[in-house]
């Protein structure tokens, strides 16, 4: 069994807290959060440090994974020295043989990943990071949504009701192909929908932090514009992403159908990777971090001077960068019609290839 102390104290709840502080005198007290990390408060004493093991995750490894659930007086005994609920990690992934839950009703960290033969989760309530990624036998999950889980992972799942998950703060559904109805999860702090069937995203404009990796039905995203981290990875039917301009971080590489990015210019991570038929970036050149990599038809970057990173690779159009002396970092990688970087003497530029070494170049990007 392993042994892995939390990283903050915010961890810790408001009596713990008390009880440390009053081993403090006043005039330390106001040094205590300084501590990010509990392992630095607790070694600062020998009193703190007795104080560690009540303050630690403890994996089991995988055969005491197996022997908690297979005997229960290990169970008891584990019980018995550690409080479960807030301490332990339990991992039996892949494991044919789990049929019964009920022996993991108090349990921090449960992975169950492709335990095929799972299928009641009315034990499961009270944990508080759930895997069960692969549990194809899994159907109704509504049991999950009567106490608040923390983190739940249900991709490759045939659920087809999400409706009972909407207070889960970190949810993950990807390549859940029978979901359809997402209309309940807009309070999802993190919510990953990679890979799915649906259609109607309106309803989850206050997720943070979003994934919709190769979601090639959805077409409007007009109602996202507020969202934090945005992925849409491969929605290739998505074509107007003038309402996300307040995006915090926004992934639109290999969105075909986009050639308009002018309401963009706040973003402060923009991946364009491969959209192919963008023309004008003109309005980005106050975007922090920008991927161009294989915008094949951009041929003009000299709005671009105030971007911090630039990556232009494969843009073949492109041939004057004399403008982009401000920017710190920059990829010309076979970008085979630039020859002149003499203005960038400041610049860190990455994988610049002369004259001479254009016909290596040309091979290998028409691979």
């Amino acid at each position: 069994m392993s042994e892995e102390s939390k990283s903050s104290l915010l961890d810790l709840d408001n009596n713990l807290i008390n009880n440390i502080l009053s081993y403090i005198s006043k005039e330390e007290e106001c040094y205590f959060y300084l501590y990010e990390n509990i392992n630095d408060l607790l070694n600062i004493c020998k009193t703190f440090n007795k104080l560690k093991y009540y303050f630690s995750y403890f994996d089991l490894y995988r055969n005491s994974s197996k022997k908690y659930y297979a005997n229960k007086n290990f169970r008891d005994y584990i019980t018995s020295k550690i409080n479960t609920k807030k301490q332990l990690r339990i991992n039996l992934s892949y494991s044919d043989f789990i049929f019964d839950t009920n022996r993991f009703s108090n349990i921090h960290t449960l992975n169950l990943c492709r335990c095929s033969n799972i299928n009641d989760l009315s034990y499961l309530g009270n944990v508080h990071n759930l895997d069960l990624s692969g549990c194809y036998n899994i159907t109704d999950v509504n049991v999950l949504g009567k106490i608040k889980i923390h983190t739940l992972n249900l991709s490759e799942t045939n659920i087809t009701d999400v409706s009972a998950l909407g207070k889960v703060h970190n949810l993950n559904l990807s390549s859940c192909k029978n979901i359809t109805d997402v209309s309940a999860l807009g309070n999802v702090y993190t919510l990953n929908l990679s890979y799915t069937n649906i259609t109607d995203v309106s309803s989850l404009s206050n997720v943070h932090t979003l994934y919709l990796t190769l979601c090639k039905n959805i077409t409007d995203v007009s109602t996202l514009g507020n969202i934090h981290t945005l992925n849409l990875y491969g929605c290739s039917n998505i074509s107007n992403v003038s309402a996300l301009g307040n995006v915090y971080d926004l992934n639109l590489s290999y969105c075909s159908s986009i050639t308009n990015v002018s309401a963009l210019g706040k973003v402060h991570t923009l991946n364009l990777s491969s959209c192919k038929n963008i023309t004008d970036v003109c309005t980005l050149g106050n975007v922090y971090d920008l991927n161009l990599d294989n915008c094949i038809n951009i041929n003009d970057v000299s709005a671009l001077s105030n971007v911090h990173n630039l990556c232009l690779f494969g843009c073949n159009k492109i041939t004057d960068v004399s403008a982009l002396v401000n920017v710190h970092t920059l990829d010309i990688s076979f970008c085979k019609n630039i020859t002149d970087i003499s203005a960038l003497k400041n610049v860190k530029i990455i994988n610049y290839t002369s004259d001479s070494d254009n016909d290596y170049q040309n091979n290998y990007y028409s691979r």
